[in-house]
């Protein structure tokens, strides 16, 4: 997923460090988002920067990706930030962050009021410390981003943090690409979301989930309103998987990205989802092509017509009126004339 953040300051460090203190205990009020990825912050140069930070509550985002510091380095750092109410984003990737650091980021996320995205990539936190993130999601209240991803979390780790999701009102985007996660673990996951109404992007990229995986997600589909990107790339999801999204989207209405990319499934499969089922009122089911002919034949349809279907459909609310969606109502047309036993390619059918 793309990442966009601003960054007002960004120092090397090598060097600056005591730039960077004298600003944060002289509080500088322009300086509020702190850029250190990749700097080679050891436990020292994180120490003296935790001690500035006593100084200046002003700090809104700070990225700590690739150092080097261990968990001595971390705790004096969250000890510098408690009480921080501006603080907002906080990103730790790759960072051999494992159980112990976890566990002082649980207190740290729990005691904390205003931290909204957490990203903790490629660390060390195993189905152990997915268990300490279950603790941090049943009693924190304002976290809305949190990415897992590249933490070798299994089935275990999964189960423990649905549990906490079916009580969790505020988290609106897990992110938990690049583990091995299985069909075990989605299926408990999958129960959850039928009754989870906050969370809206599920990444579930390059993991191990299967067919029993996929069917119980997309049974989920049908009684889920709140997810609308749900990401399932480099999985092992079979056409039998695939033909039970595409029945669900039949009934779901608020989806509007399923990437089911880079899964073995034939193309004959993925040519008749992409054709006739690949679509519901919002969305777009993406295989290995996404409905590059409809773009083209919409221009058969009559103005009219278009009008007329974009008026209803934006009238019901189910479809968003911007730019390239006229491909979606063409999907409708040509799928109503299936149903009526048409032939969808015949253009004067689609009434």
């Amino acid at each position: 997923m793309e990442k966009k953040f601003l960054y007002k300051e960004s120092f090397p460090c090598r060097g600056e460090i005591e730039i960077l203190e004298n600003r944060l205990l002289e509080n500088d009020v322009t300086l509020t988002e702190l850029n250190l990825e990749g700097k080679e912050i050891d436990n020292d140069k994180l120490k003296i920067i935790a001690a500035a930070l006593k100084k200046n509550m002003k700090v809104v985002y700070v990225s700590l990706n690739s150092n080097i510091f261990d968990i001595d380095g971390m705790t004096t750092f969250f000890e510098s930030l408690y009480g921080s109410t501006t603080l907002t984003h906080l990103l730790l990737d790759d960072n051999d962050i494992d159980f112990d650091g976890c566990m002082v980021l649980k207190e740290f996320i729990i005691d904390n009021k205003s931290l909204r995205l957490c990203h903790l990539f490629g660390n060390n936190i195993g189905n152990d410390g997915s268990n300490v993130f279950a603790d941090v999601l049943r009693n924190n209240t304002v976290l809305t981003n949190l990415s897992l991803g590249g933490n070798g979390i299994g089935d275990e780790g999964i189960m423990a943090l649905t549990l906490s999701l079916c009580g969790n009102k505020t988290l609106v985007v897990l992110e938990l690409v690049c583990n091995y996660i299985g069909d075990d673990g989605v299926i408990v996951l999958s129960e959850c979301l039928c009754e989870n109404y906050t969370l809206k992007i599920l990444d579930l990229d390059t993991n191990v989930i299967g067919k029993d995986g996929a069917e119980a997600l997309a049974k989920c589909l049908y009684l889920n309103s709140s997810l609308c990107i749900l990401s399932l790339s480099e999985n092992h999801i079979d056409n039998q998987g695939v033909i039970a999204f595409a029945n669900a989207l039949h009934c779901n209405v608020t989806l509007t990205t399923l990437n089911l990319s880079l899964n073995p499934i034939s193309e004959s499969i993925s040519g008749l989802i992409n054709e006739l089922t690949g679509w519901n009122y919002v969305g777009a089911l993406t295989c290995k092509e996404r409905f590059r002919c409809f773009r083209y034949q919409m221009l058969t349809l009559s103005v009219s017509c278009q009008e007329c279907t974009f008026f209803i459909l934006w009238t019901l609310k189910q479809l968003p009126l911007v730019d390239g969606s006229q491909w979606l109502i063409l999907g409708m047309l040509q799928m109503k004339d299936i149903i009526n036993e048409g032939d969808p390619n015949d253009s004067s059918t689609w009434t």
